[in-house]
């Protein structure tokens, strides 16, 4: 099962990101406690925001890092960059602004970007 761990305490923010990662065949999983689920994260994405809870979120990646090496996103507010450097830091793979975190999201798990179409060997057809 391909799914997105989200580590939030925003409702709203939880919603949104279920929503892109669903749009691209993805399933999505709130994370509400600073523990991991007890299946564990192998072969999982994991989106930590470091917005709110900070504490937290350092918890969550440190605990995530080893089971999840390939994406994890880490979205902060434009304003503090430290913490976005301090996530990268402690091994998330991106940090990114909490506004660009959404499209950046679907762009890794795999949405094509506007305007792209795939290669097919033919001439498109108008």
């Amino acid at each position: 099962m391909r799914r997105v761990l989200v580590y939030t305490p925003d409702l709203l923010f939880y919603s949104q990101v279920k929503g892109t990662s669903e749009a691209q065949g993805w399933t999505a999983q709130h994370l509400r406690a600073r523990a991991l689920p007890a299946e564990g994260v192998d072969g999982d994405a994991l989106v930590i925001d470091a917005t709110r809870d900070l504490d937290g979120a350092w918890a969550v990646l440190e605990a995530a890092k080893e089971a999840c090496p390939w994406l994890i996103l880490v979205c902060h507010q434009h304003k503090t960059m430290e913490v976005a450097e301090e996530a990268l830091r402690r091994g998330a793979t991106e940090a990114v602004r909490r506004g660009a975190l959404l499209a950046r999201l679907s762009e890794r798990l795999g949405a094509k970007p506007p305007g792209v179409m795939p290669f097919t060997g033919k001439p498109p057809v108008d």
